[in-house]
């Protein structure tokens, strides 16, 4: 087992073409009900600045490649794309367990630390580190952890 995503799917086949594979959520809460797939939304691929000197060249293009999506990012890709009425079936049995989370209302977008409190990202670098160094245990590491993320909401 790996925490890893989608993009792993051509590794894997390369080195086992026939590879039993797949995704599953991991439980965060003691509720089988919660458990949600994380899924990194690939809405944000492309953007256009409202004050592009050329604005009009720009949503052409990005209105070409979302009609071209099945070509570029599925057949050539093999990339998800964040686009209604594209055909994913040939994608990997990666994309097919997202495709089936975010189907079922199973999945959630972000990695969870957009929601952190401003500065808390620094905070957690010591505690994690001694932790890992072997001078606090999961306890006061958690304890500390729980304190600083509080402290920050104040």
């Amino acid at each position: 087992m790996i925490k890893q995503g989608t993009w792993l799917a051509d590794t894997f086949l390369s080195t086992n073409p026939d590879i039993n594979f797949g995704l599953m959520a991991i439980p965060l809460t003691n509720n089988a009900e919660e458990t949600k797939l994380m899924v990194s939304s690939s809405t944000n691929l492309m953007c256009v600045n409202k004050n592009s000197e050329d604005l009009d060249a720009a949503l052409y293009f990005v209105q070409w490649f979302v009609e071209n999506a099945q070509t570029y990012l599925v057949e050539l890709g093999n990339s998800a794309p964040p686009y209604e009425g594209v055909d994913t079936s040939s994608l990997s049995a990666l994309h097919q367990d997202m495709n089936r989370y975010i189907s079922d209302n199973m999945a959630f977008d972000g990695f969870g630390w957009e929601d952190w409190p401003s500065g808390f990202s620094e905070d957690l670098l010591a505690p994690i580190q001694a932790y890992c160094a072997g001078q606090a245990d999961a306890e006061a590491t958690n304890d500390t952890l729980t304190e600083m993320f509080y402290t920050r909401l104040d």
